[in-house]
């Protein structure tokens, strides 16, 4: 029952160690059920905001290391799986490419898929187009953002937020 559920909360909340809320209105909920205020902590959607705010040397030191172009690129950043959408990547990459003949489709990231997404690509004809990164740190994921045109989610997400910190333009699937 939702008192019980409620009464539940209360014992666990005035007892945690530690509480990590999404926001000030979440904080104050949880204090007004009894959690200790020094122990409330704030972290807004897990993203550090600092992590986006990457210096331009830094910025080029990145780009230098997985050789981004400077234009006409749009980025896939996630686990390499097929239920995230992964092989959607080929024909819009083909898309993009008849109205941009130089875009390039920049990856970061990796999985069990990416053999099945490189597959594709090959058979598509379409390896020039792309550029699979591999795994990339917080720092290279928030600086290739920063980096690419256009970031693809194709399962909006946690990486809608990244985008928009990024300050990139976001197509959504």
């Amino acid at each position: 029952s939702k008192t019980l559920a409620d009464r539940l909360f209360r014992f666990i909340i005035r007892r945690a160690y530690l509480v990590f809320t999404l926001s000030e209105y979440l904080k104050a909920y949880c204090l007004g059920k009894g959690a200790i205020p020094d122990r409330v902590r704030i972290v807004r959607h897990a993203i550090e905001d600092e992590r986006v705010q990457i210096q331009p040397e830094r910025l080029e030191q990145i780009r230098d290391k997985f050789q981004i172009p400077r234009a006409n690129t749009f980025l896939y950043v996630g686990r390499l799986h097929l239920e995230k959408g992964i092989l959607d990547l080929v024909p819009i990459a083909q898309h993009v490419r008849h109205l941009e003949p130089n875009a390039m489709c920049i990856v970061g990231g990796d999985g069990e898929d990416q053999g099945r997404l490189e597959e594709e690509i090959d058979r598509a004809g379409m390896r020039e187009a792309f550029k699979i990164l591999g795994s990339c740190s917080a720092e290279e994921v928030a600086a290739i953002m920063r980096l690419c045109q256009v970031i693809f989610c194709p399962i909006s997400g946690f990486v809608l937020i990244e985008a928009a910190l990024a300050g990139g333009a976001a197509v959504v699937g």
